[in-house]
């Protein structure tokens, strides 16, 4: 069962889709054979407008290597959903996905990148290991969504980077009320970012349709 909580001023990860159903915890376990996503070529859906810089999260000790956390650019569709399979999510109908991401607020992603001789990424090579996406009414309240990393990046702190990125790029966009869905296995970790629950007997309250 899906938990609600929230942040006014804080921030492993949410790793779980935004339904209450579909939850499910990302796994560790970086051997997976899900097959990727089969479709017509990847379409690529433009992010936010934002002017803002990226941030380099890590580089390999040779300096070919490097994770940026970045909320401009284009998400590549396919490449999301193969990710989300990867972390155990069930299969999402990719044009639904496109429309989720074209009508955020806010979608962060850690991208890896391959560097050349120059210092400059090798574009063709860039490869998405982590997203995360808020919806908001754009002057008071946030939602983030979608928290995942790629099993083969799990435990070592990215998780919490891109959460705490994210929190932290929402302020900047002036929204000071925060709040997100998570798996139960993963309240903790949400906890220890600054996420609360039941905050001030505050709950989230979800409407299940009953047909006759």
């Amino acid at each position: 069962m899906s938990s609600s909580l929230t942040s006014s001023v804080g921030e492993p990860v949410g790793l779980g889709p935004s339904s209450k159903e579909n939850a499910k915890e990302a796994t560790n376990n970086s051997d997976n054979n899900t097959p990727p996503v089969e479709g017509a070529p990847a379409p690529h859906v433009p992010i936010d407008p934002f002017d803002e810089d990226d941030v380099v999260l890590w580089t390999s000790d040779d300096a070919t290597k490097r994770v940026v956390y970045r909320t401009a650019g284009e998400i590549d569709v396919y490449a999301l959903e193969n990710l989300a399979q990867a972390v155990g999510w069930p299969k999402r109908p990719v044009d639904k996905v496109e429309q989720a991401l074209k009508h955020s607020f806010l979608v962060a992603a850690l991208h890896l990148e391959t560097i050349d001789e120059s210092g400059a990424p090798i574009e063709e090579e860039s490869e998405l290991i982590g997203l995360a996406r808020a919806t908001s009414d754009h002057v008071f309240n946030a939602t983030i969504w979608d928290v995942l990393v790629d099993p083969k990046w799990q435990g070592n702190g990215f998780g919490t980077a891109l959460v705490e990125r994210t929190v932290n790029t929402l302020h900047r966009r002036d929204i000071a009320n925060i709040s997100l869905f998570a798996d139960a296995k993963a309240i903790t970790f949400y906890e220890r970012l600054g996420f609360k629950g039941d905050l001030e007997g505050v709950k989230g309250l979800f409407f299940y349709p009953t047909y006759r």
